[in-house]
C-alpha cells in the first residue's frame, strides 16, 4: 500500500476544501432570498437629522446642537445611540447645521461608522434627509435627535421581509400638537401635520423605517419638485404621504416609551422617566442624596442635599446647596444656592440663587445680597 506523504495530504484536504466550498456557495445561492435578507440586515442603515437651530431650548442651543444637551447623565444623542445597537447598523447618517467639531468629538467614544453631512440651508426635515441621498444605499431607519424611544426594534426584520414601512406611533390626549396617521387593518390610509380639528390620537414620535432608502429619495425629490411645502419647510410626511399614494404598505408600531426633549419642560419630565430606570450615585461630603439621580464620575458634592430627579455631570462642583428636579451639565459650579426645576448649562456659575433657573454654557448667575 502506497505511503501517504505530507505533501499528498495536503493536496488531498485542499481539494476537499475546494469541493466544499462549491457545495455551500451552490445551496446559499440557490436560496438567493436567504443570502439578500442576511446581507440586508448586515447594512441597514439609521438617519439622524440634527439640523434645526432648537429656539425652544435657548440659551443652550447658542453653544452646542440640541441633541448634545445632557439629561439623565448623557446627551440626548447618546441615548439614541445606545438604544441602536441592537440594529448593529452599517452606518449611521448625521445631518447637522453647525458644531461639527462639536458633534465629532462627541461620536469619538462610539464604534460605529459616522457620515457627518453638513447642510446649508434649513429647509425642513425631509429637506435635511435628503441629503444624505447619494449616501445610503440600504434599507433605513431614521430618527429625529429630540426623541428618546423604548422600542422593540426587532420588528424591522419582518417589515423587510414583507416588504412593508413603519411609522413609530404613540396615543396622546391632544394630538393638535403632532403629526397623526390614521390606520385601518394595521395599515396607515393617511397622515395630517397637527390637525386643528383632531382626526386620530395616534401621534408620530419621529422613527420610521423604510425598507427601500431609493424609494424614499424619490418620493422626497418629487416632494421638492412639486414645491410641497409646510410653512417654508419641506417634510418627510409630506414624502409618506406620496409612498402611500404610489401603493406602498405603511404599518405601524407602539414605543413602548416616548421622551421628548424638544422643550425645557419636556427635558425636565424626560429627565425624571430616564431616571427612574438608571441612576448613579458617588461619595459625597456632608450631604444627602434623595434617589433617583445621576451624579457623574468626578463631580464634587459638599454639605448638599440633591434630589430628587436630579442630573450632575462631571467635573462639576456642588456646595452649600439643595438642588431637585434639575439637570447640571459639565464642569458647572453651584455655590449657596436653591434651585430646582432647572437646566443649567457647561461650564457656568450660579452662586446665592433661590429660584428656576434656565442658565447657557459659560454664564454667571450670582446674587451677592
Amino acid at each position: 500500500m502506497p505511503k501517504t506523504t505530507n505533501a499528498n495530504m495536503q493536496i488531498i484536504q485542499e481539494g476537499l476544501f475546494e469541493h466544499l466550498y462549491v457545495f455551500w456557495m451552490f445551496v446559499l445561492f440557490k436560496n438567493s432570498n436567504f443570502i439578500n435578507q442576511v446581507w440586508r440586515f448586515i447594512l441597514m442603515e439609521v438617519i439622524i437629522p440634527m439640523g434645526g437651530i432648537g429656539k425652544r431650548m435657548r440659551p443652550h442651543t447658542f453653544s452646542k446642537p440640541k441633541p448634545l444637551i445632557h439629561v439623565a447623565g448623557k446627551p440626548m444623542l447618546g441615548h439614541i445611540l445606545d438604544r441602536i445597537q441592537a440594529v448593529k447598523p452599517s452606518k449611521v447618517h448625521l445631518i447637522i447645521s453647525d458644531f461639527e467639531d462639536t458633534v465629532k468629538t462627541f461620536l469619538k467614544d462610539y464604534a460605529f461608522k459616522f457620515n457627518i453631512k453638513k447642510q446649508q440651508q434649513l429647509l425642513g426635515d425631509g429637506f435635511a434627509i435628503y441629503q444624505v441621498k447619494e449616501d445610503v444605499k440600504e434599507d433605513c431607519l431614521i430618527i429625529f435627535s429630540d426623541t428618546i424611544f423604548d422600542a422593540d426594534l426587532s420588528v424591522i426584520k419582518e417589515a423587510r421581509r414583507k416588504k412593508e414601512n413603519i411609522i413609530w406611533i404613540k396615543e396622546v390626549a391632544d394630538s393638535r400638537r403632532f403629526g397623526v396617521v390614521t390606520v385601518k387593518n394595521g395599515y396607515v390610509t393617511g397622515m395630517v401635520e397637527k390637525p386643528e380639528k383632531p382626526v386620530s390620537n395616534l401621534a408620530i414620535v419621529g422613527m420610521y423605517y423604510l425598507y427601500d432608502s431609493s424609494l424614499l429619495f424619490s418620493s422626497l425629490q418629487e416632494a421638492m419638485k412639486n414645491n410641497m411645502q409646510s410653512k417654508g419647510e419641506y417634510r418627510l410626511i409630506d414624502a409618506l404621504a406620496l409612498l402611500l399614494k404610489k401603493g406602498e404598505k405603511i404599518t405601524t408600531q407602539s414605543l413602548k416609551a416616548w421622551m421628548d426633549c424638544g422643550t425645557i419642560e419636556t427635558l425636565l419630565e424626560t429627565n425624571k422617566v430616564l431616571l427612574k430606570k438608571h441612576s448613579k450615585k458617588i461619595k459625597t461630603e456632608n450631604s444627602v442624596i434623595i434617589d433617583p439621580v445621576f451624579i457623574e464620575d468626578g463631580a464634587v458634592i459638599k454639605n448638599s442635599v440633591i434630589g430628587p430627579f436630579v442630573s450632575i455631570a462631571a467635573d462639576t462642583k456642588v456646595e452649600n446647596s439643595l438642588i431637585n428636579n434639575s439637570i447640571i451639565d459639565e464642569a458647572s459650579e453651584i455655590v449657596n444656592a436653591q434651585i430646582k426645576d432647572s437646566v443649567i448649562g457647561r461650564d457656568a456659575t450660579v452662586e446665592g440663587a433661590f429660584k428656576t433657573l434656565n442658565v447657557g454654557d459659560a454664564s454667571e448667575i450670582i446674587n451677592k445680597s
